[in-house]
């Protein structure tokens, strides 16, 4: 579905057929004009002198015009030049910047709320030499509806991001189905109790919705702390951050004991583990071993243990329930790695309370 809507993002490009101008054209030449940037012919593309490193090249649609896309190519073939562009637009008689960035490389795409106007600007502020922009195109995209991400981090504070801008985002924190009746996402929100969040992505102009994301949190991770041998490891931060997309990964042989004091003593029912989520060479835990204690001391028996089955071809959440246990510690036990000789790591770990 994502894919689809991508593609459908840049079906037409409003800029073929508008007059395209540039501040400086490499020799006055033709061969370099800045009307190559819309003519899809993959050798052409617009340059300036070998002196000129700060230019601009402007587009004039004619009249006013709807978009909220804007793509930019490098023709790579002469290495990535530029190092900071901007983008301004012409609106009620004067340019306004809308987007600021760095690099462009082999294709850079900028998305940002619907704007009418009858110009555009690149605006090319810093480049290692002479800019050479093989394509520009501008494009107005329909509103990608899908499920938005709900994230909450080690301090309680909810996040929900949809995947575009300017669309409405509804969410429940009850576990009830929520509608555009509920409450609407403006911006982070603190929830450290227990509960389950649900939300929806809606367009405001077709009135389109998404699937509903939900995701279930326990208790806060607020006051949570890790003991023991990683006491003091930066990195250790990642795996109560709420960010799928951070791991700590550790590169020592097994066994591992990784040691967290939840700063108050809970009835615990199971733990969830999420491995490394990175695409090489990621930190992935096969077996384990699972231990609660009150004092940090004394450890008895482990309550759970065994596998992850097949984590090392579907790394996803892995949730392992058992019966009620009270404590204050957990000592989670990495006893192998999903690959011979691999690496150990932690994405996100969490318990789960009666």
């Amino acid at each position: 579905m994502l894919a689809e809507a991508i593609k459908s993002d840049f079906a037409v490009n409003l800029v073929e057929g508008k007059k395209i101008t540039s501040t400086n054209t490499r020799g006055n030449s033709k061969k370099y004009q800045a009307k190559n940037v819309a003519d899809d012919i993959p050798d052409n593309y617009w340059a300036t002198d070998d002196s000129v490193i700060v230019s601009s090249i402007t587009v004039d649609f004619g009249e006013p015009t709807e978009f909220n896309r804007f793509l930019v190519q490098e023709d790579i073939r002469f290495g990535q030049r530029v190092k900071q562009f901007t983008l301004e637009v012409f609106s009620e008689n004067e340019w306004k910047q809308i987007d600021a960035q760095t690099t462009i490389g082999r294709k850079r795409i900028l998305r940002f709320p619907n704007v009418t106007a009858g110009q555009l600007r690149l605006n090319i502020k810093d480049s290692r030499a002479c800019p050479v922009i093989s394509k520009i195109g501008v494009y107005k995209a329909p509103k990608v509806i899908v499920e938005p991400e709900i994230q909450r981090n080690k301090n309680g504070e909810v996040s929900i991001q949809g995947f575009d801008s300017g669309i409405d985002i509804f969410y429940t924190i009850d576990g009830s189905y929520p509608t555009a009746q509920s409450f609407i996402y403006t911006e982070p929100f603190l929830l450290k109790k227990k509960a389950t969040v649900k939300a929806i992505v809606v367009d405001p102009g077709s009135k389109a919705g998404s699937p509903v994301s939900e995701v279930q949190f326990d208790i806060s991770k607020e006051n949570w702390k890790l003991t023991g041998a990683f006491e003091s490891a930066e990195q250790a931060r990642f795996i109560f951050d709420g960010n799928p997309k951070t791991a700590w990964t550790l590169d020592i042989l097994p066994p591992v004991d990784f040691i967290i004091d939840l700063s108050e003593t809970l009835n615990i029912t199971g733990f969830t583990y999420l491995p490394d989520q990175g695409r090489w060479n990621p930190g992935i835990i096969n077996r384990y071993e699972f231990y609660v204690s009150k004092d940090g001391k004394n450890w008895g028996n482990p309550v759970s243990e065994g596998d992850f089955a097949n984590i090392k071809n579907n790394p996803v959440l892995q949730k392992k329930d058992f019966d009620v246990v009270q404590g204050r510690f957990v000592k989670f036990r990495a006893l192998s790695p999903a690959e011979e000789k691999g690496r150990l790591g932690i994405a996100e770990f969490d318990i789960i309370t009666q």
